[in-house]
């Protein structure tokens, strides 16, 4: 019998920014892998970590032989369906794992811009707004404009329209 799961989990550490951690078990055993990196990027081609351990229903005679050449061959098959996954959700960013990393990415940015382009904090929502539209971009993500309509909670429109003020504002300070 085999299972799967996959999860995905963010965090700040010094290694990475993000990782995304898949698992399958068979047959009393366990196989991890993990792939992490920066915001925004997206995953490696394949695990950057893999890990194989006793499952919870392991037997006697499991144990007492330990990893072999045959235990790591059965399980390869479930790395290379866990790499095949990654690369579905990461060169389909609008149904995997890369979109929600990117989604966090941003919404972590959002949050630090005031609450709108109004009054004294409009210079800072405008140049905190053209920062993450940069990097987006810089990053390649495919729909940077939608992903900033929908963490913003805005209509598309309304971020182009924001994006066009910010440029013109950093146009006129530097003139």
């Amino acid at each position: 019998m085999s299972s799967d799961d996959s999860t995905l989990t963010t965090s700040t550490g010094r290694d990475s920014d993000w990782q995304v951690t898949s698992r399958r078990s068979e047959a009393g055993w366990e196989v991890e892998a993990r792939w992490w990196g920066a915001p925004g990027e997206p995953p490696t081609d394949g695990p950057l970590e893999v890990l194989v351990r006793l499952a919870p229903d392991h037997t006697p005679a499991q144990r007492q032989k330990g990893v072999t050449s045959g235990v790591l061959r059965r399980l390869e098959r479930h790395v290379t369906a866990m790499t095949d996954q990654a690369r579905v959700d990461r060169d389909h960013p609008s149904v995997g794992a890369y979109d929600r990393m990117a989604r966090d990415h941003v919404a972590r940015l959002a949050a630090t811009l005031p609450a709108g382009p109004h009054g004294d904090d409009a210079a800072t929502y405008y140049a905190g707004l053209l920062a993450i539209m940069e990097e987006l971009t810089e990053r390649g993500h495919p729909t940077p404009i939608a992903l900033l309509a929908s963490v913003l909670e805005v209509p598309k429109g309304t971020v182009k329209t924001r994006l066009n003020t910010a440029r013109q504002r950093r146009a006129a300070a530097s003139a």
